[in-house]
C-alpha cells in the first residue's frame, strides 16, 4: 500500500507512507527522505501510530492490520495533521 499528503500552506511538505504486506516493512517518507523505517520479520502488530514533526505541523498515522492474514491483506490506515484527518486508506 502507498499513499501520500501534502502538509503545510505558506511551506508545503510531502508526506509518503508505504507497507509491504510480503516483507513487513513500513516506511515513512518526507520530500523524498526517510524518516522512519520498520520491518516486522516474524509477528506483524494489530496497530501502530507513527508520528512525526513535519514544518510546523505534527502528522500522525494509524495503521491498523488485519486480524488475519496481515501478510497479505492490505492495513487500513488513517492520517492525521494537528489533529484532523486528512485521508483513510
Amino acid at each position: 500500500m502507498e499513499f501520500e499528503f501534502a502538509v503545510g500552506t505558506a511551506e508545503p511538505h510531502q508526506v509518503q507512507f508505504l507497507t509491504s504486506a510480503l516483507n513487513g516493512k513500513v516506511t515513512l517518507i518526507v520530500d523524498g527522505e526517510t524518516v522512519k523505517q520498520e520491518k516486522f520479520r516474524f509477528w506483524i502488530p494489530l496497530h501502530r501510530r507513527y508520528e512525526l514533526h513535519v514544518g510546523d505541523s505534527e502528522v500522525a498515522i494509524e495503521v491498523a492490520f488485519a486480524r488475519v492474514g496481515r501478510k497479505c491483506a492490505k492495513p487500513n490506515c488513517t492520517a492525521y495533521v494537528d489533529g484532523e484527518v486528512v485521508g483513510t486508506h
